[in-house]
């Protein structure tokens, strides 16, 4: 990890963090934390267990035989902790090393790597369209708040979208900026570019073959359903009151933030305040929202943290 990025994620997350530690009081804290008990924690981590195992299932179907569900339940725990941890979505390349460890190519582990992920984002933009649908949060999308995330998703959806159907062009114009620069004398140049045509071979094949991608389509919505009911149940025992569709509405704006590559150590105060800003336009009071969002990254901090670690050294 290069230290440069340690330190400038370092700074953004002291900074992040004393601006919201400005913005509330010991009273929101007090309050929020008073409902946590230990039923909840035990409940929230089984809860969280459960969306590591439907994403384990989706690896595993991707993959086929080469992988059994326990070692797919490893490498996802490995895998989430680690890019919590690292700043600026640097740990997602951990999935390629530990699914190369399975004898697993680089080029088919990054394209089982972005298929996920544009899935994924997919996944987050239909369950915010259906929220702003179905309540009256569908004529935020005019305020001044909203529109600009709506223009962030918008974006975003167009750069999967061309990634998943254009990846053959990305690619040859990515080549031909390489040769302008006279790059291609570099001696691994030919196994870059071949590994790059095969990644883009791979996305084609998982796009045109309807059922695989409808079927991982669906898995990646009950995987981010089952996230928000983790969410959701510990939001509700920790005494906030809010409706399922407003907090849909909340949370996949948090999500589409948080695919941005921004984040800081353990995304301590970049997720706090993405967290803030779309509870709050939800209507959640701010030093609610600041403490509300902050216990529950606690708790996943040490969800991830349990599940990785042992997933890391139990070799049996």
């Amino acid at each position: 990890m290069n230290n440069k990025k340690i330190f400038i994620s370092g700074i953004i997350t002291l900074f992040l963090l004393f601006f919201l530690a400005s913005n509330i009081t010991f009273f929101d804290i007090k309050q929020t934390y008073s409902n946590l008990s230990l039923e909840i924690i035990l409940i929230g981590f089984l809860l969280y267990i459960l969306t590591y195992l439907f994403r384990s299932i989706r690896l595993r179907f991707l993959i086929g035989n080469n992988l059994n569900l326990r070692e797919s339940f490893k490498i996802i725990s490995i895998h989430n902790m680690l890019n919590q941890i690292f700043p600026f979505k640097s740990g997602e390349i951990s999935l390629i090393y530990l699914l190369k460890k399975k004898s697993i190519s680089f080029s088919k582990s990054t394209s089982i790597l972005l298929i996920f992920r544009i899935l994924d984002f997919f996944s987050i933009l239909f369950l915010l369209l259906l929220s702003l649908f179905f309540t009256k949060s569908f004529y935020l999308m005019f305020s001044n708040s909203l529109i600009y995330l709506i223009l962030i998703s918008v974006l975003l959806f167009i750069l999967c979208s061309i990634l998943l159907y254009k990846s053959n062009f990305i690619i040859s114009v990515l080549l031909k900026i390489i040769s302008f620069f006279n790059i291609t004398k570099i001696s691994n140049f030919k196994n870059f570019s071949n590994n790059l045509n095969k990644i883009s071979k791979n996305l084609n094949n998982y796009r045109k073959d309807r059922k695989l991608f409808g079927l991982l389509f669906i898995f990646s919505i009950i995987i981010w359903i089952s996230s928000f009911i983790f969410t959701y149940y510990i939001l509700i025992k920790l005494g906030l009151e809010l409706s399922i569709l407003n907090f849909v509405l909340a949370m996949s704006l948090v999500l589409i933030f948080n695919s941005l590559p921004i984040h800081g150590l353990f995304n301590l105060g970049t997720q706090e305040t993405f967290w803030t800003i779309s509870f709050v336009l939800i209507g959640i009071e701010k030093g609610l929202a600041i403490s509300s969002g902050l216990i529950v990254h606690i708790l996943v901090i040490l969800y991830f943290l349990i599940l990785g670690l042992i997933s890391m050294f139990y070799n049996k």
